[in-house]
């Protein structure tokens, strides 16, 4: 069942959910059941329960693991409408709205309020519609990792890299695609949900995606033009047209000198996994108005049984907070938001200044902004059609100027359908 699929069920659940919250099942109060991801750092989300457990005895974590992000939306649904949903889910940022929009993500504000020292500096990442419905668990940053080995064949010294804007980037692309095949010089990555790459593109200019009110795609101003713009431009280095695993697979293979992706893939693409330098520098904003969105997971509280949403909160405020964050932290790379963690001498403090690339991502925290759904039915769609877009861009099918009106068009005409 895809997401687009669930959207056709959306005015059942308003009132399917709710029926199904009155008669759910009873479960056994001192047992916690937990959706995640399994792909990813499965033995972190272990690691995290097995410590929460410690920290509150006599209750037991069940883990519920998904096969992607997209098949837990669809299993928590599912299960919601026979009153069985997890009781915590640990979703993609991007995906927040659809359980916020289905009720399927309990509000968090009267909690997160409650709270004596705060579990996140960036409270707006799971926000919708003006109230926290999520809570960021692991962050990532959009980057660019070079092969240093490319880079210094083409001419160029990698130190140079971290500091790099837009220009000298391109630049650097275009030399090592002047290396001659199989050699292409970069790959911008556009696979990622939600059109997380053009909203990277667009806040980094500082434009937005929508409207205030939610109502008027907002990116066809000038800011949406000097990134479709930057797209032709990243087509003019050389950029193929092949999937995100091939690229992955040719960057491994050391012939590709930039993959532009998030920070989550530090680890993979790391000096002793390629066999070769890696330089992972932050992909350029404007200095003045540019932001970026933010990727990686949050916590939502999914069950609507009142006698078990406060146990449920127990876990949220666990895993995000100082002991949780120290945890994911050390065994998965990701970024925390949580400053008593980053601060502690006995949490993340000590590992981050020991890794000079941490700390240079620490350094982006504030940039971070939402990675933006948009409302009703058709975000997924609306999603889809930016990336065709781009991707029109990147092969040269259109102009920047052509791709960037029929994107805005597009977009308007599947958010007016809601």
């Amino acid at each position: 069942m895809t997401a687009r699929l669930l959207s056709r069920r959306a005015a059942l659940a308003s009132l399917g959910l709710a029926a199904a919250g009155a008669c759910a099942r009873p479960r056994d109060a001192r047992t916690l059941r937990v959706g995640y991801e399994v792909i990813t750092f499965a033995k972190l989300y272990e690691a995290v329960a097995r410590a929460f457990e410690a920290h509150h005895p006599g209750i037991t974590v069940k883990l519920m693991p998904g096969t992607s992000y997209v098949g837990m939306m669809s299993r928590d649904f599912r299960l919601a409408l026979v009153g069985d949903e997890p009781d915590v889910s640990h979703v993609s940022i991007n995906a927040v709205r659809f359980y916020a929009d289905r009720n399927l993500a309990l509000p968090l504000d009267r909690r997160v309020n409650d709270e004596p020292t705060p579990l996140t500096t960036h409270r707006s990442i799971g926000k919708i519609g003006g109230e926290t419905r999520a809570l960021p668990f692991a962050i990532s940053i959009p980057v660019n990792y070079f092969n240093n080995r490319l880079v210094e064949r083409a001419g160029h010294d990698p130190r140079a890299l971290l500091d790099a804007k837009w220009p000298a980037l391109l630049k650097i692309a275009t030399d090592i695609s002047a290396l001659g095949p199989p050699v292409s010089g970069m790959f911008y990555d556009i696979a990622g949900g939600a059109a997380l790459m053009w909203q990277l593109l667009v806040l980094g200019y500082g434009g937005q995606i929508a409207s205030a009110d939610e109502r008027r795609v907002a990116f066809g101003d000038d800011a949406g033009l000097r990134s479709a713009r930057l797209l032709a431009a990243i087509r003019g280095t050389g950029q193929l047209d092949m999937s995100r695993e091939n690229a992955r697979m040719a960057f491994a293979s050391g012939l590709l000198g930039s993959y532009t992706n998030t920070s989550s893939n530090m680890d993979r693409f790391s000096p002793r996994n390629m066999g070769f330098g890696v330089t992972m520098s932050p992909v350029p904003i404007d200095p003045h108005v540019g932001r970026r969105p933010a990727a990686g997971n949050a916590v939502v509280i999914t069950t609507r049984q009142p006698a078990r949403q406060e146990t449920a909160w127990q876990y949220v405020r666990f895993v995000t907070g100082p002991i949780g964050q120290t945890i994911m932290g050390r065994l998965s790379g990701y970024l925390t938001l949580n400053r008593a963690a980053l601060d502690d001498p006995a949490g993340l403090s000590p590992y981050v200044a020991a890794n000079p690339q941490y700390r240079a991502l620490y350094s982006l925290v504030d940039t971070l902004d939402q990675w933006y759904s948009f409302p009703g039915p058709r975000s997924e769609q609306i999603a889809s059609s930016i990336t065709t877009r781009m991707r029109a861009i990147l092969i040269g099918r259109q102009t920047a100027e052509a791709a960037l009106a029929a994107m805005v068009t597009e977009a308007q005409r599947l958010l007016d359908r809601r």
